[in-house]
């Protein structure tokens, strides 16, 4: 194991706590926002995203590309998804940063690494994407949760791929 091996383990170790939190409260919630935005979630959710993010961006230097910039915009958006409540419009905003930055990620490494794989999850992102919009204002919970399960396997499966492309 090399050094973004170990990192990126940690990350995913740490990503657990708030997904395993997320989880737990599911019931009768319509939206990740809701149960990451309430106050009984936002404070433990954040501890576990700090440690994350440090992980996150330190795997990212360590990676040496440009996707450092939209890691950065899409932990930028997830705290303030934390932070500001879900019927204000700037959550939104938010939330569209994360959504948005998440794709353009996925555009961006489908584009320059020619990968069958990366190129089907990068569809199935824009499936996940407008499920998530055509159900804005009903229960957007499994749109929301293919987005994100969908985006971790990109980055895992980019992860080993670029590793091994080196």
């Amino acid at each position: 194991m090399n050094e973004n091996d170990i990192l990126l383990l940690l990350m995913f170790i740490t990503y657990l706590f708030p997904i395993i939190s997320v989880y737990t409260k599911y019931k009768n919630n319509p939206t990740i926002s809701s149960i990451i935005c309430d106050n009984q979630n936002k404070y433990d959710i954040f501890f576990y995203m700090i440690i994350m993010t440090c992980f996150t961006f330190l795997y990212e230097l360590n990676r040496g590309e440009t996707s450092l910039i939209c890691i950065l915009l899409i932990l930028v958006g997830i705290f303030g998804v934390i932070f500001i409540f879900e019927p204000d419009c700037i959550h939104y905003s938010f939330a569209f940063l994360v959504f948005s930055s998440i794709l353009y990620f996925m555009y961006y490494y489908c584009k320059n690494y020619d990968n069958f794989g990366l190129n089907i999850l990068f569809l199935f992102q824009i499936e996940f994407f407008m499920m998530t919009l055509v159900n804005f204002d009903k229960n957007m919970f499994f749109g929301e949760m293919f987005y994100i399960l969908n985006f971790a396997i990109f980055y895992l499966i980019l992860h080993f791929f670029t590793r091994h492309k080196l």
